[in-house]
């Protein structure tokens, strides 16, 4: 259960994707989702 005030991730990809991805950019999709992790990250959510 996430505490409140945090969210929680889940990824799925495709893997003929994946491997395109880190062979055009070569970061995996694996270490990219890694961002939504980050402690330091800020996200703003905009009001309409």
């Amino acid at each position: 259960m996430a505490e409140a005030g945090k969210l929680t991730y889940h990824f799925d990809w495709d893997p003929a994707k994946a491997r395109s991805n880190l062979a055009d950019h070569k970061v995996s999709f694996q270490l990219a989702a890694t961002l939504f992790r980050d402690p330091l990250a800020l996200t703003v959510f905009g009001g309409a």
